[in-house]
């Protein structure tokens, strides 16, 4: 008899792939100066996709007997995201305060030159006002937690999609 692991403790194990695979990503991205690129940055849901994808298969057929139900792979997916934000919600907290705490300032300055660029004629009242909401979005808070909830969201979204194909119906259910 094979040992029998928990969908949380496997979660958890490829949750933390995914999210370290991401982090690198991103590390990655910074150091080469294309962090801003968003279709690059859509690699990091790749890898996401990627991790639940594994930790489903490995938890079906490892654990398991072969066999998993949409609701378990979903399961599989959702924690993996979960575990994977969470990494993502430390990282971003290390990198705003402490890797490049300048970062905020040089996407302020990017939207201040976008709005300028956009509306040439703008009044030093608007572009102030404008620039202020945009800081209240813009900070390592606001970012961070930003961050995380779209990752939990687009990740159980994903989730979704990926139980679909890690799902295997044992036959002796379907009767």
């Amino acid at each position: 008899m094979e040992n029998k692991v928990s969908i949380w403790k496997n979660s958890v194990n490829y949750g933390l792939i995914g999210g370290i695979l991401m982090i690198a990503l991103s590390v990655i991205l910074w150091l080469t100066g294309m962090m801003e690129n968003k279709f690059l940055g859509y690699i990091s849901y790749l890898i996401l996709a990627f991790a639940m994808y594994l930790g489903a298969v490995n938890w079906r057929d490892k654990s398991n007997d072969g066999w998993m139900t949409y609701g378990e792979a979903f399961k599989t997916g959702f924690f993996v995201t979960l575990i994977a934000a969470l990494l993502g919600l430390i990282y971003s907290y290390v990198f705003f305060n402490f890797i490049d705490p300048d970062f905020i300032g040089t996407i302020m300055s990017k939207a201040e030159e976008a709005m300028l660029e956009a509306n040439p004629s703008i009044s030093d009242e608007d572009l102030d006002r404008a620039l202020e909401m945009t800081s209240k979005f813009s900070s390592p808070t606001m970012l961070t937690v930003f961050g995380f909830i779209g990752t939990v969201i687009f990740g159980t979204l994903l989730s979704l999609i990926v139980a679909i194909f890690a799902k295997k119906v044992n036959p002796a259910d379907a009767v």
